[in-house]
């Protein structure tokens, strides 16, 4: 009887993380790579800002909520996407 020659069944991480496929150094595991999460952070911002502060919802209370209390409010929104990226 013939043998059947089979692949080893595996995941070759530096084909399948993302962070290497954007040429990012990947960390193994758990490790995220902070530089590229705070850009995702910082870029999730932005965007946010720009839907927020260039619609109708800037004259709005929602608007006014994001865009008229001071920084704080800022770096709310910029952690809050750093964090989403994190566990994205």
């Amino acid at each position: 009887m013939a043998r059947k020659k089979f692949k080893k069944a595996g995941l070759e991480w530096r084909k399948c993380d993302i962070e290497q496929r954007l040429f990012f150094p990947g960390g193994r595991y758990t490790r995220v790579n902070n530089l590229l999460s705070g850009l995702l952070g910082l870029l999730g911002a932005t965007a946010f800002y720009g839907i927020v502060g260039g619609t109708q919802l800037a004259e709005s209370s929602f608007g006014q909520i994001f865009l008229e209390r001071g920084e704080t409010q800022y770096l709310v929104v910029f952690l809050t996407c750093w964090s989403l990226a994190i566990l994205g």
